[in-house]
């Protein structure tokens, strides 16, 4: 089976303060302790701070890290407790043709299952005059759906461009070196913006990697993430926004076109590749063109998950030769 030269990919992190959710008394008890240090923390006086990177801290702060659960390991769906906000992040969508909107609420409902999210109606349950009853499943939906109205909000937006060309990939990888903001400290990584770990109101991140080294697919991917300042500029950070994947590309189009624009820009020789790899049309109209997008591929070919299998199966593979 031929796999299109240029496959679409998201992800997006929603995001609320501790403070506007209700969490269940021992929702701590339920994740797992991170390696990532989010913040340090003084016992005595109660204050917390965040280090730059490399700084060390001063005395008497403890450094507090990360926790986490997997709502749905298959789907790389987690929920992360960093400081003072709680994150719920849906990676790896490609394979994913439902609303994202959806996929929040699924994951919410989802963690309030898992005993970490819920409501002051639950448990142990709602009075009557005839006692109590439990809270069923549409009252949840009912209260999660207000709460992705409300007090969850999207945080980033992570668009991708997967490369299945391999060579063309490295070529683009090779072309775009020079301009890595990161310096080349991380092989088969490049940073064209956003690399900074003081982020601050960098609207955008923008890298390009090799993903035989990370995601073991022998593809390069072209990574730009919507960060928090980029989405409130725009008027998007609210769950129902966020459609199927090619309605959320139509949304920031003139953003990827930019972005795409400077980045081939760079690499006039892997633009040239891939121009001849798609015909005669112009590679930003192709690349920007919903009936290009994984999600509109996959409906020509029914099974949805057999197709993304075909794909995956036939990169993997290829790393093998």
């Amino acid at each position: 089976m031929s796999i299109p030269v240029l496959l679409h990919d998201d992800s997006l992190i929603l995001r609320s303060q501790k403070r506007n959710i209700f969490l269940k008394d021992d929702w701590r008890k339920k994740l797992l302790k991170s390696d990532k240090i989010s913040h340090y923390w003084n016992q005595k006086t109660g204050e917390s701070l965040k280090i730059k990177f490399g700084e060390a801290p001063p005395q008497d702060y403890f450094a507090c890290h990360s926790r986490f659960i997997f709502l749905d390991k298959e789907q790389d769906v987690s929920l992360w407790a960093e400081g003072s906000f709680i994150d719920v992040r849906l990676n790896n969508l490609w394979s994913d043709l439902q609303m994202r909107f959806k996929l929040c609420l699924k994951a919410l409902l989802q963690a309030g299952a898992n005993g970490i999210l819920g409501y002051k109606a639950d448990p142990p349950g709602i009075k009557t005059l005839s006692g109590l009853r439990p809270v069923d499943q549409k009252e949840r939906v009912k209260h999660f759906l207000n709460a992705l109205e409300k007090v969850w909000k999207v945080s980033s937006y992570e668009h991708n461009l997967i490369i299945t060309d391999y060579k063309i990939g490295l070529t683009l990888l090779k072309e775009l070196k020079s301009y890595d903001k990161a310096n080349n400290q991380y092989p088969g990584t490049v940073y064209l913006g956003g690399f900074e770990k003081t982020r601050g109101n960098k609207p955008l991140k923008i890298m390009i990697y090799d993903c035989s080294q990370i995601h073991n697919l022998k593809a390069i991917k072209i990574e730009i993430v919507f960060r928090k300042d980029f989405l409130k500029r725009n008027n998007l950070r609210t769950a129902k926004q966020f459609l199927k994947q090619p309605d959320i590309q139509q949304m920031i189009e003139i953003a990827l076109i930019r972005e795409w624009k400077k980045i081939f820009k760079k690499a006039p020789k892997a633009k040239e590749l891939l121009q001849e790899k798609i015909g005669n049309v112009d590679l930003l109209d192709f690349l920007i063109d919903r009936k290009n997008t994984l999600t509109e591929l996959i409906k020509h070919y029914g099974n949805t998950k057999s197709y993304f299998l075909k794909i995956q199966a036939s990169l993997k593979k290829t790393i093998k030769q």
